[in-house]
Order: structure tokens, then C-alpha cells, then sequence
């Protein structure tokens, strides 16, 4: 509960909702704002009730899964913690099948997993 007013309190100080707000500064072409963002929803997300809002949040699950928008090693790893708490969380009950599939499937693929092309696909 406490965790939940401190995350809220973010978007009251700054006059928004608190996960947009982040997920803004998860978008940021910088690295160091992007990790701190992933660090502050990797927190918020251990938390079964933090993970439910945040996969509540328009946009956020397809942010989540997506591993086109993030290039560098440290920010992949940190997205990737992200992904890890929300499966760990109490919130993986309360979350659609094909949700904690796509989540489940991301954390064994690990931080670094690109899809490939078939060969012959490539080559035409």
C-alpha cells in the first residue's frame, strides 16, 4: 500500500498519472533516464497490486514485450528485471492466460533474444 501512495505521489507532484509519467522517461532517447525509469517500474512491478496497475495502463503490456525499442545491453537487462517482477508478482493470478504466456516466454528467452528469419525467407 505504502509503495503504491509513494508511485501515485510522483504523478500528483508533477500533475499526471504516475505511469505515464515513467513510461514517458522509459521512452527517452537517453540511457541513463531510460534505466532509472526501469529501475523505479521494476520496484513498482514486485508488488502484485504495482504489476496489475502498471500492465493496467494503456499501452504498457505492449511497451513491455516489444524488444525492438531497446538497443543497449544495461537497458535490456534492466527491461528485462521489469518483465521478471511482474512474473514473480502475486498479480500473475489476476492476469489473462495469454498475457502470462507472452511474459513467461520473454523471461526464458532471457534479456537478449532476437527473433530471427528463416534463411530462405531472408534470401528472397
Amino acid at each position: 500500500r505504502s509503495i503504491h501512495r509513494l508511485f501515485s505521489s510522483i504523478g500528483a507532484v508533477n500533475n499526471g498519472d504516475a505511469t505515464e509519467l515513467v513510461l514517458s522517461l522509459a521512452k527517452s532517447p537517453f540511457i541513463e533516464t531510460r534505466i532509472g525509469a526501469y529501475t523505479l517500474l521494476a520496484a513498482f512491478a514486485k508488488r502484485g497490486a504495482g504489476a496489475q496497475i502498471l500492465l493496467t495502463h494503456a499501452g504498457f503490456y505492449e511497451w513491455l514485450i516489444s524488444r525492438e525499442d531497446e538497443t543497449i545491453k544495461e537497458g535490456k537487462e534492466a527491461k528485462y528485471k521489469i518483465v521478471s517482477a511482474v512474473v514473480k508478482s502475486g498479480a500473475k493470478s489476476l492476469l489473462a492466460d495469454d498475457i502470462v504466456t507472452n511474459l513467461e516466454k520473454y523471461v526464458r528467452q532471457g534479456p537478449y533474444y532476437v527473433q530471427t528469419l528463416r534463411w530462405d525467407v531472408a534470401t528472397e
